[in-house]
């Protein structure tokens, strides 16, 4: 199969930028990576590669987990946010702690501070008619959730609890008010993908009855110029 050209992702890294999907790796199908300065490399459901290249990086498994929205009421704690502020950009940080846009080095923490304030902006700004729920906890900002609105399901695209109000419950709750909100934007299914590595996050998805749908690894392909 040949590079897609990534054509949003290219103009925000001012990198030339593709992706390619391919069932495994082997030397001898990598396609021509001409004209491209970083190709995001997706394998589904296979063995780890045998070609190990210079210019690669291993990027992690994604995750993605399915579970059914709910018809109770959201937490009365819990309100729609509206702006953007500091406390806001942080806690989104913290959500892409493990994500390989901050784990890949050849990422600046610049740019993946930029791309995940650029998400929640996107999210404010009425894209995927995305809604951001967040969790208040002596005048501070303890966790947040968005719910994002697809065709045919609803995702939870960043989720963080503040280290602070960490072990209190709070993604429990964020959880349920996600249901709850994707019920009310006439969902009966909520996605939500994380990282293979982050164990905390699986067991909190599957102990609240989450199904894992399927796994995508990720490599980094950086193209020598």
């Amino acid at each position: 199969m040949s590079i897609e050209h990534l054509s949003w992702d290219s103009d925000f890294f001012g990198r030339s930028i593709g992706r390619w999907r391919t069932p495994n790796i082997q030397a001898d199908n990598l396609p021509d990576p001409a004209g491209f300065e970083l190709i995001y490399v997706e394998v589904q459901e296979t063995p780890e590669p045998t070609l190990k290249a210079e210019g690669w990086h291993d990027a992690g498994r994604k995750l993605t987990f399915t579970g059914p929205t709910s018809s109770a009421p959201v937490d009365d704690a819990i309100r729609t946010l509206t702006h953007r502020n500091t406390e806001l950009e942080e806690l989104a940080w913290l959500s892409g702690h493990q994500s390989r846009y901050k784990l890949d080095p050849r990422f600046t923490d610049a740019e993946f501070k930029r791309l995940y304030t650029r998400w929640i902006d996107a999210c404010l700004e009425g894209q995927w008619n995305a809604r951001i729920l967040g969790l208040e906890s002596n005048a501070q900002l303890a966790g947040f959730v968005t719910v994002e609105s697809m065709e045919d399901h609803a995702r939870i695209g960043l989720i963080a609890v503040h280290p602070n109000h960490q072990g209190q419950g709070l993604s429990g709750r964020l959880i349920a008010a996600a249901r709850s909100t994707a019920k009310v934007q006439g969902h009966s299914e909520l996605k939500v993908s994380t990282q293979g590595s982050n164990e905390a996050a699986i067991n909190a998805y599957i102990h609240r009855g989450f199904k894992k749908m399927n796994s995508t690894h990720y490599y980094h392909w950086w193209v020598e110029q």
